[in-house]
């Protein structure tokens, strides 16, 4: 049963022939990262007919008592009868509502890019237009966004900067009159209903990308180290498990498309059972995945079935034989004519990512930054915990199985169909530990925590952690106490031995030579001393002077001085005279003076000889 409100009147019911809760041709529109329509006459008859006021009255649409859409009447006509046809668009598009400001955002999370996005918008209008951040999973490579917004709508810097280039879809969800916006990497549920050719599935159209699509693919796994021909590569192939033969046919395509050969590599599958699975799988699945179809009349529960109902962004089963398909296709379109819902049409098709040459095209310049920039994000901890509730929280869908084993053993599935064998998503809990697969019971488990002390996963986002040893590749540092990437090296006393930062590095400790030669470097306090033994060593301490040294005494040595002066002292020179009996020194303003013939006036003096070149405006002059 479908209803209709209008600022909380309602204006229909499909069970209801009562003129004032009648309407003409009324039909919605859900799709998938769009506002959705909904399209209605009212006669003059009908209870609300004075009382709705375009831009302000709010429109809503429920199923069995289930708000399914919520919107706004944007335009509108009367024909002659004084009968008004109403346009009305979702809810969603009340972020067009809004302007972001000319601003620049680095190293920030997709969760708290969007986050800012709706801040920005929630600040300009009234409650009921607002949106909050809600579930959010989708994710970039680095999770540090480099993003520009220039006087753009929220509702496109949306589209544009997140959903055009990370792809993931948008959903509204309300929970006690809040409405939050998700923005989801996965559909969120997988309906139980199945789509049977020549059962449920009364006719469909198709379009997909024809180079892809084969009847009979060859399969080949990961290079071989030797090949019968040697000019050519070898690789694993499924003829010891196939019959002898290379090939794998889709028996239903073929008969009816004819034999269309394509090749497959996969170069990390070595064991010729695995290839020859995914080569199935392939076949029935994988090679779909850009089809779209377009569905009339499926919904069982219009059939007299009881079945759950069909819904915006479910995930739905379709097993045509005839055409070589068994594989789930998201729902990404719905039109509803509430007076006739069994004739309701739904477009079925995954809506692709962009390909990493796509962004690169589009956006080389952003997305070079964000390769090279490195995350200094203070709320990231913060940010994941509100995530982890939101995606807890909202858990409405799932079923949870005790699986017996063989020998009396059990365990703990929760997946997203009842029948655990048919589902793709699996949480699985046993003995040996606990893993979840996005693709089957027997797939990979890519998160699992195992009975041997391991954990494995694909990000940890965690506050204080203790290792004994860390290994990995790149180190971000950042935080809500670091903020500005400081890396600090303590030792068993807690005392810092290393500080390092953009500003400079600070280092106390020693490093040795390898050899036996007797070479060192170490750092105490600020000094940096170095030598091929005990007493020969040199060192610049924390004055910026440079000294050498081999009987514990100052000796020759250079100062480099505030006001840009280097000077060179001989081995009469005493750190306390350094100014007098320098040598030579190199002045910033382009004087270089030879100090020469030093003589002791035995009266405190002392005199000398200069010998200076001049460099100004390029010409260099001599003087004595």
């Amino acid at each position: 049963m479908y209803t209709v409100y209008a600022d909380d009147i309602c204006i229909y019911n499909s069970r209801s022939v009562e003129k004032e809760s009648r309407l003409i041709d009324p039909v919605l529109t859900l799709e998938e990262n769009y506002a959705g329509s909904f399209e209605f006459s009212i006669p003059p008859s009908n209870i609300g007919y004075s009382l709705i006021q375009r831009m302000t009255s709010e429109i809503v649409v429920k199923r069995n008592n289930t708000e399914i859409w919520s919107g706004r009447v944007l335009s509108e006509e009367s024909d002659f009868y004084n009968i008004r046809k109403l346009y009305c668009e979702g809810e969603l598009a009340y972020l067009n509502d809004t302007v972001q400001p000319q601003a620049e955002y680095h190293d920030i999370t997709v969760r708290g890019f969007l986050e800012t996005l709706l801040t920005n918008h929630n600040s300009k209008v009234t409650d009921n237009k607002k949106f909050y951040v809600g579930i959010v999973t989708v994710t970039d490579t680095n999770d540090s966004l480099y993003r520009y917004t220039n006087f753009e709508n929220t509702f496109d810097c949306i589209s544009d900067k997140l959903v055009g280039r990370l792809g993931g879809r948008l959903r509204v969800r309300k929970v006690n009159g809040t409405r939050y916006l998700d923005y989801l990497n996965e559909y969120p549920n997988t309906n139980s209903q199945t789509i049977n050719f020549g059962e449920n599935l009364l006719d469909f159209t198709k379009e997909f990308e024809h180079s892809d699509f084969a009847t009979v693919i060859l399969p080949l796994g990961a290079m071989l180290d030797e090949s019968p021909i040697e000019a050519l590569e070898a690789y694993t192939d499924v003829s010891s498990v196939n019959g002898g033969s290379l090939f794998v046919a889709s028996e239903n395509a073929l008969e009816r498309y004819g034999r269309i050969e394509k090749v497959v590599h996969w170069d990390n599958v070595y064991e010729p059972e695995n290839l020859l699975s995914k080569a199935e799988e392939y076949l029935r699945d994988i090679q779909f995945e850009k089809m779209t179809l377009a569905v009339k009349a499926l919904d069982l529960q219009y059939m007299g079935v009881d079945a759950e109902e069909i819904k915006l962004l479910d995930e739905i089963r379709v097993v045509s034989p005839p055409h070589g398909i068994d594989r789930l296709f998201p729902v990404t379109k719905l039109t509803v004519p509430l007076d006739t819902p069994e004739d309701t049409e739904f477009v079925m098709g995954a809506v692709q990512k962009l390909s990493l040459t796509e962004v690169n095209n589009r956006k080389t310049e952003e997305f070079m930054a964000l390769i090279d920039d490195i995350p200094s994000t203070s709320e990231i901890l913060e940010s994941a915990k509100d995530n982890a509730t939101q995606l807890i929280q909202d858990a409405v869908n799932g079923y949870v199985t005790i699986r017996s084993g063989e020998n009396g053993t059990q365990e703990l599935l929760i997946t997203n169909t009842p029948d655990y064998a048919n589902a793709t998503k699996v949480w699985r809990w046993n003995i040996n530990g606990l893993g979840y697969s996005s693709n089957g019971y027997n797939g990979t488990y890519g998160l699992a925590m195992t009975m041997d002390g391991s954990i494995v996963a694909d990000r940890v986002t965690t506050g204080t952690m203790y290792a004994d040893r860390i290994r990995g590749g790149t180190l971000s540092l950042g935080g809500a106490n670091n903020a500005d990437g400081v890396l600090m090296v303590k030792n068993a006393n807690g005392e810092i031995v290393c500080l390092m930062n953009c500003n400079g590095a600070y280092v106390n400790g020693s490093i040795h030579s390898v050899n036996n030669n007797g070479y060192w470097l170490d750092v105490v306090d600020g000094t940096i001393r170095g030598g091929r033994n005990e007493y020969e060593y040199g060192f610049i301490n924390a004055t910026a002077v440079i000294h050498n040294n081999d009987t514990g005494e100052d000796h020759t040595g250079f100062v480099i001085k505030s006001d840009g002066i280097i000077i060179a002292c001989n081995e009469l020179a005493t750190i306390d005279t350094l100014d007098e009996t320098a040598e030579s020194h190199i002045c910033a303003n382009g004087i270089l003076n030879v100090v020469t013939d030093i003589t002791d006036n035995g009266d405190g003096t002392i005199t000398w000889s200069t010998l200076g070149l001049r460099i100004t405006n390029g010409m260099i002059t001599s003087t004595l």
